[in-house]
Parts: structure tokens; C-alpha cells; sequence
């Protein structure tokens, strides 16, 4: 890898920090989050080869010599300007990030477009949530409060739950929000923070994205066995 912008814009980088996994939520529009893992990543930068590579003496771009920079046309030559991640998510999107290379005393970059501070959280003592907008229209409408119990070893655990009827319900295990049928189909999902806090938008991973609002604080808990 090439760096640009730094020095003379031909020194390269000789030293890697080690390996380490990225936090790219605030980059993933929330339309994309928590629609299923991130497949078939790949570093391409656009520019590669022939902006980037240079003859032996580190002459660049008008000056150097075509015929050796042309040699492995496979973008895997990345710089530090036109570099991106490209990913598929849920086999259908293809999402590209840009990437940048900085030295390891650099502070730590801006949060991206999609700062998880700016999601908008819904109360967690609420009793009633409006749900709307899903492309799924029978998603869409009012969920009651109705939480369940389940056994864990010897004794029985409280999780929340809503449903607005038989076949479709909000609720929250392992650490996501799931609209769907329990058990049966998961239609909508969402990651949940440590909370447990449900936000109101959700991702609609290309079937339209609802949001989920409080609508009643006050109305009485149901417990289903």
C-alpha cells in the first residue's frame, strides 16, 4: 500500500498494527443494519495500478514508467485516496466504504454519517408501540405488551413482548428486536443496545423500513405463560 499525501506521497507503509475487528456501524446507512452478516469483503481501490505504482526510482504519474505499472491488473495495489471496502450484504446489496490508512498515534476519526449517538431510542416503559411504514403492510399497526416466560435451568425468565395478534409480534431475545411470528418467521430485525431500548427506525433490508413509536405508556401488563 501506497502513502498519499504524507511525506513526498511515495513512502510506503513498512509496519501493520496488529489485526483487529472495525466497527463500521456508523458507515452502514440504517436502511442495511442488521440485515444479516456482511459477505465476500474485498479491499479494490479504483486507481490501481496504473495512478499508483511507479518505476524503481519512485516516479509517479506522468513520469513513470507505463509498461511496469501495468503488470497485475488485479486493483490489489491500494493507496490511500480512492481505496474502498466493498461487501455484499443479504446476497442482494453491494455496499462500498471508503477506507484511509493513518499512522497508529493518529487520533481516532470522526464518527461516520450514520453515528449511532443520532438513533433515536424509544422509552423503555412503554406499553403499546405503533408500528409503520414496513413494506410488509400486515407488519404495520398496534402491539400490546404481553410478556413471556421461559425456562432457564431451574427458574423461569420474563422476556418482552408485543403483538398486535396470533401471527405477528415485537419482541426481544439474544440481544435483537425481531418483528415477525415467533418461532415461525422473522420479518424485521434489529440489533437492541444493552438497554434493551427499541429504536424507531428500523433497517428494511429492501422491503420498505418501518418505525416503531410509543403510543401508550399507561395500558396494563399481560403475562403470557
Amino acid at each position: 500500500a501506497w502513502q498519499r499525501g504524507g511525506g513526498d506521497g511515495t513512502a510506503p507503509f513498512t509496519s501493520w498494527s496488529a489485526a483487529q475487528y472495525l466497527d463500521i456501524s456508523d458507515w452502514v446507512p440504517p436502511e442495511l443494519q442488521g440485515c444479516g452478516p456482511l459477505m465476500y469483503p474485498s479491499l479494490l481501490d479504483a486507481d490501481s495500478p496504473f495512478n499508483l505504482a511507479g518505476t524503481k526510482d519512485g516516479t509517479t504519474g506522468a513520469d513513470r514508467d507505463v509498461e511496469s505499472s501495468s503488470l497485475g491488473l488485479s486493483y490489489g495495489l491500494i493507496g490511500n485516496a480512492s481505496t474502498s471496502l466493498y461487501f455484499v450484504v443479504r446476497r442482494k446489496f453491494l455496499m462500498r466504504l471508503p477506507v484511509a490508512f493513518v499512522a497508529g498515534e493518529a487520533p481516532a476519526p470522526a464518527p461516520g454519517p450514520f453515528s449511532t449517538a443520532s438513533h433515536v431510542m424509544n422509552p423503555t416503559n412503554c406499553s403499546v408501540f405503533e408500528v409503520a411504514g414496513a413494506g410488509r403492510g400486515e407488519v404495520n399497526g398496534r402491539y400490546a405488551r404481553k410478556d413471556y416466560f421461559r425456562r432457564v435451568g431451574r427458574s423461569h425468565m420474563a422476556y418482552p413482548l408485543y403483538q398486535k395478534d396470533a401471527k405477528h409480534q415485537l419482541y426481544h431475545f439474544q440481544n435483537r428486536w425481531t418483528l415477525g411470528w415467533r418461532g415461525h418467521e422473522v420479518m424485521y430485525e434489529v440489533v437492541s443496545s444493552k438497554s434493551a431500548a427499541i429504536p424507531v427506525k428500523w433497517p428494511g433490508c429492501g422491503l420498505g423500513s418501518p418505525t416503531v413509536t410509543c403510543a401508550d405508556q399507561t395500558a396494563p401488563l399481560e403475562l403470557l405463560e
